[in-house]
């Protein structure tokens, strides 16, 4: 009898909300799919329950610095982790991944090369106040050489993925996208050009803990599964320690 009480009530404690150990993820929408899949990894090893909050990486930094819950960090930029680890939000950050940033226009456009989105009527980048591809792409443009025809042609996006679906809907003639972006929508999406790495910053996704639960999860992220996932996606893992 005793034996099935304590089996009951060991039971009730574990099906409780806070015996369950719960993870805040805020992550750059950027980097979105791989990190939804490598959580689930993650879910099924730890039995952690994560909840995420996707947005542009200055709206999630804003928003933690405003009180949002937050475990994890992941930023699509060295600015926006360093922005919070100045105002003592983070102690330290980790890059984890990069990727290129190119070019990308609807299946079945004439663009070809550089020369040819000079001739868009709307060209799509990041909001480069708050979203961290659009600095990444005003930067290329600038030192390309771009940004003179087209300056007065830029629409712009709140994040990457919205930048792309923009391009696929026909509501911009182009857009500059992370690569890995372009492999969402590549049956929908033509590769015009891959910016060469030394007309802008390094590409740089950081992860940082805001707590010890935190910690677990970032350690995840640099094992040989999550890396692979990372790679499916079109991202390059940045080992730990570079």
């Amino acid at each position: 009898m005793r034996k099935c009480v304590f089996i009951l009530l060991l039971f009730f404690l574990l099906s409780t909300p806070g015996f369950v150990k719960e993870l805040y993820i805020c992550c750059a929408m950027g980097v979105k799919e791989p990190v939804e899949e490598i959580a689930g990894r993650f879910t099924a090893e730890s039995g952690y329950k994560l909840y995420f909050n996707f947005s542009s990486s200055g709206n999630l930094a804003h928003q933690i610095e405003a009180g949002a819950p937050c475990d994890v960090f992941i930023s699509a930029s060295l600015f926006w982790s360093e922005y919070l680890r100045k105002r003592e939000f983070i102690k330290s950050f980790i890059p984890f991944a990069t990727t290129k940033l190119v070019v990308v226009a609807p299946i079945g456009t004439f663009y070809r090369n550089l020369k040819d989105i000079c001739k868009v009527q709307r060209l799509v980048i990041g909001n480069y106040r708050i979203a961290p591809f659009g600095r990444y792409a005003l930067s290329a443009l600038k030192n390309t050489g771009l940004y003179r025809c087209v300056k007065d042609r830029l629409i712009l996006a709140n994040d990457v993925l919205q930048a792309a679906a923009w391009v696929v809907t026909g509501n911009a003639d182009a857009g500059v996208v992370y690569y890995s972006d372009y492999l969402k929508f590549k049956g929908r999406l033509k590769l015009v050009w891959v910016f060469p790495n030394n007309v802008h910053d390094k590409i740089l996704f950081t992860v940082s803990s805001l707590t010890d639960l935190g910690e677990r999860f970032v350690r995840f992220l640099f094992t040989p599964e999550a890396e692979a996932i990372l790679k499916r996606w079109g991202f390059e893992p940045v080992p730990i320690g570079r």
